[in-house]
């Protein structure tokens, strides 16, 4: 059985739950997206093109570098992979 503690608990619980999830839909332009689970609503009603240019970016880090090198080797093994799988 329930008591009565419990249930003001979980009120509060879902309250606060409700609360926070309307804080975090704060901005965002309202649609079918808030009543399920609606991705291409969401993104049509509040995306906004970037109008700049890449000058915000770092430059490449050597870790990045050495991941990009490793990757492009495995690129170059799977299409040899691949190449001799279909001949």
């Amino acid at each position: 059985m329930v008591s009565n503690l419990d249930l003001q608990r979980n009120v509060s619980t879902l309250k606060s739950q409700l609360t926070s999830t309307q804080e975090a839909w704060q901005g965002f332009k309202q649609g079918e997206w808030v009543k399920e689970v609606n991705v291409r609503d969401f993104i049509q009603k509040n995306y906004t093109p970037y109008q700049g240019d890449e000058s915000f970016l770092e430059t490449v880090t050597p870790a990045t570098d050495t991941l990009w090198n490793e990757v492009k080797s495995l690129m170059v093994q799977e299409i040899v992979r691949i190449k001799y799988a279909i001949i």
